[in-house]
């Protein structure tokens, strides 16, 4: 099984799967990843370092609360899921389409 959702919640990545999915079993043996994230016209693409979040972890409960609420309730969805892949970017870009829809602190003066 491969990981089967993904959200960006409180600047990071996080991806739903069973540990014994191959590729949470390579991320265990070489924990860097690249990962792109398209939604809404918003583009982020991230190399990074990955970590897991086990479901014995009591950060995992307030995980799957949000998770819950960014997904309208889709508690299902984590239903066999016994860990998460953590993605905290080491580099990251951003791009969007439509900037006007964003924060104004988002943008970052030009140097």
């Amino acid at each position: 099984m491969a990981p089967r959702s993904a959200a960006f919640l409180h600047g990071r990545f996080y991806l739903a799967s069973d540990s014994s999915s191959v590729t949470a079993r390579r991320l265990r043996a070489h924990p860097v990843a690249a990962i792109i994230y398209y939604e809404n016209h918003l583009l982020i693409m991230a190399h990074s370092n990955v970590s897991f979040l086990e479901k014995e972890n009591s950060s995992v409960a307030g995980l799957r609360r949000e998770w819950t609420e960014a997904f309208n309730g889709g508690h299902d969805s984590l239903r066999g899921i016994d860990t998460f892949l953590v993605i905290e970017a080491t580099h990251l870009v951003a791009f969007a389409a439509h900037p006007d829809r964003y924060p104004t602190a988002w943008s970052r003066p030009a140097t």
